[in-house]
């Protein structure tokens, strides 16, 4: 039986799309109930099970499309973008099993997803908009997976950004402190 505690920090994990086996286990969410839950109640997207199975994003939603069909119907979960869509499934109707939905776990632990952020997530990061995100993008300013038109932002590009981006403002506050100091 799942404690309610975890079930508010497993749902905070889900919010925030932090659902791991690395991270189940630092926070001490590692058991049997947890899992189960998380089996129910987890989501996934299509481009995550694509690069899970190595499969382009449309084969994987033809795969699952009467499952997301009628997820239409029900809570309007699909998003369409051009011909790319954006789903989420339980892992209860991905996965055969529990213990396949871990192996899922232990993949999205060492997956490089922890290691991009979203377009929309780098433009907060650097309160600026998302035009002037695609415009560093082009200008090879930040380093991206490019995913069928969808942008990954590698964080350590974005990381290197701020971090100039820092520098730019100390040298501006220098330079300014020196002019003030003149007179």
């Amino acid at each position: 039986m799942i404690i309610e505690k975890d079930r508010d920090r497993l749902n905070r994990l889900i919010e925030r799309n932090s659902v791991d086996l690395e991270t189940l286990v630092k926070e001490g969410l590692d058991n049997y109930a947890n899992i189960n839950y998380l089996y129910i109640a987890d989501r996934i997207t299509m481009s995550e099970l694509a690069r899970y199975w190595d499969l382009n994003r449309s084969t994987v939603y033809r795969k699952f499309e009467q499952d997301i069909k009628e997820q239409i119907k029900v809570n309007k979960i699909i998003k369409q973008f051009g011909s790319a869509y954006v789903a989420e499934l339980a892992p209860d109707k991905v996965f055969a099993s529990l213990s396949k939905y871990t192996e899922f776990l232990k993949w999205r632990s060492s997956s490089e997803e922890k290691y991009f952020i979203s377009v929309s997530k780098a433009a907060e990061a650097l309160c600026t908009s998302r035009t002037q995100i695609h415009r560093m993008i082009k200008n090879g300013e930040l380093q991206v997976l490019n995913e069928e038109g969808d942008h990954k932002i590698l964080i350590s590009s974005l990381r290197m950004r701020i971090n100039e981006a820092i520098k730019e403002l100390n040298a501006q506050v220098n330079h300014l402190t020196n002019s003030l100091q003149l007179y």
